[in-house]
């Protein structure tokens, strides 16, 4: 089985970063091609739950139905497709300081077949290369801006953001609540 890794740091701490990865529902957002990551059964999260993703390129649209197999909280999720060809998502965590997580994104295939399958696969190389470049940035920012939103017990102030996306600065008071004046 060939595999892409690519390695992204996210400027959060390792349970945030765990926290919005594991909430599978939120990979459309982040993930390059993916349109749909539905629950079908079992656990909402962890091993055995089951999902469906539905994956569209330009006209191709396909489903592929995925079992997570392997689950240890801020460490490791491991997705396999239930059909079709064999395919692995991982997701691998490492906290690099108190506020930094790296993670690193695998997904596994499985070796082109025949003449025609190895000439695709040398050509869709450098395409998948830059699309896991540009998921890893795209869930380092999303880590980031749901980190920044989160309110910190030790600030004197609070960043609440309004429907258009501006923050407004709010004093807190010496009990944590928004003094209210």
């Amino acid at each position: 089985m060939g595999e892409y890794v690519q390695r992204c740091l996210c400027a959060a701490p390792l349970p945030i970063t765990f926290a919005f990865v594991d909430d599978a529902e939120r990979l459309p957002v982040w993930v390059i091609g993916v349109s749909a990551f539905t629950h079908t059964g079992g656990p909402d999260r962890g091993p055995e739950s089951l999902w469906q993703m539905q994956i569209s390129f330009g006209p191709m649209k396909r489903r592929i139905p995925l079992r997570c197999d392997e689950w240890i909280e801020n460490q490791l999720i491991v997705m396999r497709s239930t059909s079709g060809r064999e395919l692995r998502i991982e997701f691998r965590f490492a906290a690099e300081t108190d506020t930094d997580t790296a993670v690193d994104l695998v997904v596994g295939y499985p070796e082109p077949e025949g003449t025609a399958e190895r000439a695709l696969a040398a050509r869709l190389e450098s395409i998948a290369t830059v699309a896991m470049g540009r998921i890893a940035v795209r869930l380092r920012d999303c880590v980031a801006e749901v980190y920044l939103r989160q309110p910190r017990a030790n600030d004197l102030g609070a960043t609440i953001f309004d429907g258009a996306g501006r923050a407004i600065v709010t004093e807190l008071g010496p009990t944590g609540e928004r003094d209210r004046q």
